[in-house]
């Protein structure tokens, strides 16, 4: 996880400035819009960006809510954009997770003779079975070049 977050890293403080700007500067303008309507509701910035915070993150609890049209075309603006706010942290996670796990599995699958421990090896795989293009279960055939000597691994 520390690896992931390390390589994201710049990815995540673009996306959390970009949220920050998308909530301010509609919080004001809300505000300006709604405080003259709802004025009990709207009663500070702090209170709009409330709003913004629940808009944004697509929560809606429901407790403060524009009334005017163009409170209303802001909120939807903003739920579109907080959708993609949301899903963008998720893909960036799942695709830097996938990439790290197959940085793993190939640095733990080192092609190596069975006898000498030369690296000067090539490997083919003879499937046993295959279903739909997927191996199902395979023998693994390893050709060392310098010996040639030929292993098969169960």
């Amino acid at each position: 996880m520390k690896k992931i977050f390390q390589n994201i890293k710049e990815e995540i403080f673009v996306l959390l400035f970009y949220t920050t700007i998308i909530l301010i500067i509609p919080s004001f303008i809300v505000y300006q819009l709604e405080h003259k309507a709802q004025p009990d509701v709207f009663t500070n910035i702090f209170q709009t960006m409330w709003w913004g915070v629940a808009t944004l993150t697509t929560v809606g609890y429901g407790d403060i809510y524009p009334i005017t049209t163009a409170g209303k075309i802001i909120t939807s603006i903003i739920t579109i954009m907080g959708i993609a706010f949301v899903a963008i942290p998720g893909g960036l996670f799942a695709s830097e997770f996938i990439s790290a796990i197959s940085e793993k599995n190939k640095a733990s699958t080192t092609n190596k003779c069975l006898k000498c421990g030369s690296e000067n090896v090539e490997v083919t795989y003879k499937s046993m079975l295959k279903h739909a293009d997927t191996v199902i279960n395979a023998n693994c055939i390893t050709t060392c070049k310098d010996y040639k000597f030929i292993g098969i691994d169960p």
